[in-house]
């Protein structure tokens, strides 16, 4: 079980990941809130869904629980994210259900890139214009930048929620 104290230690870290640059050379970033992490996987099976949209790479089985597979990158950008070499899957808590305690989480896994790291919140960043931002507004909870990066927070319950703007066929 987590200490208050190691909650508090979280409160201000984020877990960047970077997923690559713009057409001005600024790196792009999605970011989590530490406690949001829940596990980071080298490796997960996945079971492929039929006629699934493109950025849902399909579902996997974590800790007796069905989870689906998204791939942010993809979703946000439309960009092929096969050159990430040895990619990573983060657990990643999207909100919660009407039930309560550790059911009541719902659950997602992100592919990443191998390079994850942990951060303190950018002082120096400020919040990015809807021209700035690279990605359909409704799919971001906020975005920052500073000088050389872009960092965005994806909404992932709306992310799996949004059927509406997926062509599938």
């Amino acid at each position: 079980m987590k200490s208050k104290t190691h909650d508090r230690q979280q409160a201000g870290k984020i877990v960047a990941v970077k997923i690559g640059h713009n057409e001005h050379d600024k790196e792009l970033f999605f970011l989590f809130t530490a406690n949001q992490i829940e596990d980071v996987l080298a490796f997960v099976s996945l079971q492929a869904i039929p006629f699934a949209p493109h950025f849902l790479l399909g579902v996997c089985s974590w800790r007796n629980m069905i989870l689906p597979v998204l791939d942010l990158k993809q979703r946000c950008t439309n960009e092929q994210t096969a050159d990430w070499e040895k990619p990573r899957y983060l657990v990643v808590r999207t909100g919660t259900s009407v039930g309560q305690g550790p059911a009541g989480l719902l659950r997602c896994v992100v592919r990443v890139p191998a390079d994850v790291s942990t951060m303190e919140v950018p002082l120096n960043s400020v919040t990015c214009t809807d021209a700035e931002q690279h990605f359909d507004q409704h799919l971001i909870r906020g975005a920052y930048k500073t000088d050389d990066q872009i960092y965005f927070f994806p909404d992932l319950l709306t992310i799996l929620q949004d059927q509406q703007s997926i062509d599938i066929f």
